[in-house]
């Protein structure tokens, strides 16, 4: 029984991440800003490392006594914020864009259509931090916490870039 969830599990997973592949293949043609493009081909490249730290972490509870059952049908819904730097006003930016990741589906608040081509070439850098684990300004990341009480209920997690690539 314990094979059979973990079989389960996986296949919500592997699925979650074609769906979000899917739909973020879908963003990029009408872009404005080719840092944002980057940003977002990039952002692409966190998502399966994400997942798979979320998974982990319900390794863990399962550990900690949780029944499987409940770990299995756990949603996995957290908002990505895509940070990037502005060419035009030489400034970083989120614009309150989103997407909405979870194993069902993608809600997304951005108009844009993606190319995943180039990727490597570009060398975009991306930390990842969590809701609570806001940086301070700094030459190359943002403070979110303004935008942090628009953020929508749940885990927030957001994507910083580097703009020096």
């Amino acid at each position: 029984a314990f094979d059979q969830l973990e079989h389960h599990r996986a296949v919500k997973m592997e699925k979650a991440i074609s769906i979000i592949q899917w739909q973020i293949r879908g963003f990029l043609a009408q872009l404005k800003y080719k840092r944002t493009l980057v940003a977002i081909l990039r952002l692409q490249c966190c998502i399966r490392e994400w997942i798979a730290i979320k998974r982990l972490q319900r390794e863990k509870k399962c550990e900690s006594g949780m029944k499987m059952v409940d770990v299995v049908n756990e949603v996995i819904l957290d908002t990505i914020t895509v940070v990037y730097y502005e060419e035009k006003n030489k400034e970083w930016t989120s614009e309150g864009q989103s997407l909405q990741i979870s194993t069902n589906a993608v809600q997304s608040h951005l108009d844009y259509v993606l190319d995943t081509s180039g990727l490597e070439e570009k060398g975009a850098e991306v930390t990842i931090e969590e809701h609570n684990h806001f940086l301070e300004n700094t030459e190359n990341k943002i403070n979110l916490s303004k935008e942090a009480g628009n953020c929508a209920q749940g885990n927030t997690t957001v994507v910083y870039l580097d703009h020096n690539f």
